[in-house]
């Protein structure tokens, strides 16, 4: 194969578009609908600036998986330990995470506060 030639996966089972993930950076590649000669771009490659700029889920929807995580996680701590020991067992959690990764863990919203 050379630049500017094609190639078609006919069936890509779990690889394909709609069971593809961004796991390791990589961007969501581009999808195409093909009947005979015809042809239309139904997803356009996502660009690296897309994927960190949280568009089409990225780094703004890691932040609100995350939140939502937190929250029901401090739910069902809380609701069984009592919130002091919650509270505890968290802080030394999100300590430890901020001090391995402190960019990814302000950047993903873990270094928010424990409670509303």
């Amino acid at each position: 194969m050379g630049e500017g030639e094609l190639v078609a996966f006919m069936s890509a089972g779990a690889y394909g578009y709609v069971m593809a993930n961004r796991y390791n950076t990589r961007a969501m590649a581009a999808e195409v609908l093909v009947k005979g000669s015809a042809f239309e771009l139904v997803n356009a490659r996502e660009t690296f600036e897309q994927m960190i700029a949280g568009s089409g889920g990225g780094l703004e929807h890691l932040r609100d998986l995350m939140a939502a995580l937190h929250r029901d996680l401090w739910d069902v701590c809380s609701q069984s330990v009592g919130k002091p020991a919650a509270r505890k067992v968290f802080q030394t959690a999100l300590q430890e995470a901020i001090s391995v990764h402190p960019d990814l863990a302000v950047r993903c919203g873990l270094a928010r506060p424990l409670e509303a």
